[in-house]
């Protein structure tokens, strides 16, 4: 079975991520292995060392700057242009509100 898309590739907006995985790198390892359709996304909100408290939570709902750098590096190198082949969308890998345990988004727009 072919498969020709990858729907979760962090960046270096990431704390995870290695530091040459830029969004240009990223998109361009997708078209070179022949993806049709690769999604760029980031934690929000952001985990690492410190996992988000119910405090940080709070304080930092509806925080989304991964997602803005993403969204900001993705209009400077118009990647419909550069790779033609290749649809990118830009995505979020959100965790839910950790009081209410009803599945309530970390972004309300979502």
């Amino acid at each position: 079975m072919l498969i020709d898309f990858d729907h979760h590739s962090h960046t270096i907006y990431s704390t995870h991520s290695d530091p040459e995985m830029t969004v240009e790198h990223n998109l361009a390892a997708a078209a070179a292995a022949g993806l049709r359709r690769h999604v760029v996304l980031e934690h929000v909100p952001e985990i690492g060392v410190n996992r988000p408290t119910v405090e940080s939570w709070y304080r930092d709902k509806d925080e989304r700057p991964q997602l803005d750098a993403i969204a900001r590096d993705l209009e400077a190198l118009r990647p419909a242009e550069r790779w033609p082949g290749l649809t990118v969308l830009r995505g979020v890998e959100l965790d839910a509100d950790p009081i209410t345990l009803d599945g309530s988004a970390m972004l309300a727009d979502l």
